[in-house]
């Protein structure tokens, strides 16, 4: 099956091969993807410390660094399955809403979730 990349070159007469291609629409993907590892409120973090907490170190989890985590970030790589084949493809849209979960549990209510979630596995979280 072509990709829409491949449709639109050979439109121009451009014929890539298979490797070619994969290695542009990477190239574009990864130019782009660590933009969406950010939550729709995202300017919420100029003004909650929590938030912006957890939004930025979830950006750096998912920074696109070929050295770890197959080059594709976090939630990439949580999706794995054996052969390092992924299940699924994350998309923009499954970062932007993971990226606002992540964001939210900085929030109170996000915050009090993951300290009840905490106490039920006996865990307490002390501020320092």
């Amino acid at each position: 099956m072509k990709s829409a990349l491949e449709k639109a070159l050979n439109q121009h007469k451009i014929y890539l091969d298979c490797e070619e291609l994969r290695s542009i629409e990477n190239s574009v993907i990864n130019e782009h993807i660590e933009s969406f590892n950010e939550g729709l409120f995202y300017e919420r973090t100029k003004t909650n410390d929590r938030e912006k907490a957890f939004s930025d170190l979830w950006k750096k989890e998912n920074k696109i660094e070929s050295w770890i985590n197959q080059g594709q970030g976090t939630l990439q790589n949580i999706v794995i399955g054996k052969d390092n084949v992924p299940l699924f493809y994350i998309t923009k849209n499954d970062r932007i809403i993971v990226a606002t979960v992540v964001q939210w549990l900085g929030t109170n209510i996000g915050f009090n979730f993951l300290e009840r979630a905490l106490k039920k596995c006996g865990y307490k979280i002390i501020e320092s």
